[in-house]
């Protein structure tokens, strides 16, 4: 049976939405009946496979990978909420089944896209301007994941 409280490698512990400390275990917060975890996956238990495969852009040009709000929402919890925030990547159009099966098998470290294709559909208007990260280049006729 895991413990979410002392199986994880570090914890970032807030108060009234404000950051307090960094503790590699969080057992003493387990007691407070307010207390919420959230965990949030990532995509770097996947990028060196399709790196290897397919290319990955802002590997490829040393940066780090766009991120963008987008008009998602989030499901709120008490004081938390907001929109969700994507990575983008852009791929070739003959490669996006493949990242997209191969995403889809870390479905609790990240997982498959939320979206592919048209960016504004999901609120993102420019990808020339990410909201965290790096710019990287999109070549013409590439399509877009998040």
């Amino acid at each position: 049976m895991a413990d979410l409280s002392t199986d994880l490698p570090l914890y970032r512990v807030f108060r009234h939405g404000a950051f307090v400390e960094e503790t590699k275990n969080a057992s003493r917060f387990a007691k407070e009946n307010n207390l919420i975890f959230f965990l949030v996956g990532c995509s770097f238990s996947w990028e060196h496979i399709l790196h290897a495969q397919v290319g990955v852009r802002h590997i490829e040009e040393a940066k780090n990978v766009p991120m963008f709000k987008t008009n998602i929402p989030n499901e709120h919890i008490g004081e938390f909420g907001g929109n969700l925030v994507v990575s983008m990547r852009p791929c070739k159009p003959e490669d996006l089944k493949y990242c997209i099966d191969t995403t889809s098998e870390y479905p609790g470290a990240h997982g498959g896209p939320v979206h592919a294709g048209d960016p504004s559909a999901i609120g993102i208007e420019d990808l020339g301007k990410p909201d965290y990260g790096d710019r990287v280049t999109i070549h013409d006729g590439e399509v877009y994941k998040a």
